[in-house]
């Protein structure tokens, strides 16, 4: 940062691999948002972007024999959604039973869907680099439902892929 002035508190935050800085490779890469949830004790997280809304759970219906990967419906400010519980799509056994447990509404799909999660924690802002294809589901997970991961703060996120979690057998 040599030649350039920074005002008094503020401090340059260093690149992220293979983002664009200022000046001729192009502007600089805003970064990245995540909601970080939790399920079976494992930290996970979305694009912020695909989330609408996070809200309690409210009572849940369960949809007789069905055909995809959802299996209850709930209704969210008077909308009807289907609700795919996250801990049993990856392959994880015991259901949701704590009261932190949370449905993240998603935006932007053509149907109104919700993931069933133990818990919302927070919503990170990670540079701009793109995710790792690192860092291996923990036991019990379904390794083909997962994106990557994020290393933050020396532990490891998964980031599991949505539209595979929906599409998957």
């Amino acid at each position: 940062m040599a030649g350039k002035a920074l005002t008094p508190g503020w401090r340059a935050l260093p690149r992220a691999r293979g983002a664009a800085g200022p000046g001729p490779a192009g502007p600089p890469v805003p970064p990245r948002r995540y909601l970080c949830f939790l399920v079976a004790g494992i930290p996970m997280a979305m694009d912020l972007g695909a989330v609408q809304e996070v809200v309690e759970v409210p009572p849940l219906t369960r949809i007789p024999r069905p055909a995809g990967s959802a299996e209850h419906l709930a209704v969210v400010r008077d909308r009807v959604v289907l609700v795919v519980d996250l801990r049993k799509r990856l392959g994880l056994v015991n259901p949701v039973t704590d009261h932190r447990a949370r449905l993240i509404v998603t935006a932007g799909q053509a149907r109104p869907w919700a993931f069933l999660v133990d818990a919302a924690t927070e919503i990170l802002t990670q540079e701009a680099a793109a995710p790792d294809d690192q860092g291996a589901p923990a036991a019990g997970l379904r390794p083909d439902l997962f994106a990557g991961s994020l290393e933050v703060r020396g532990n490891r996120i998964l980031l599991p892929d949505l539209v595979k979690v929906l599409a998957a057998p």
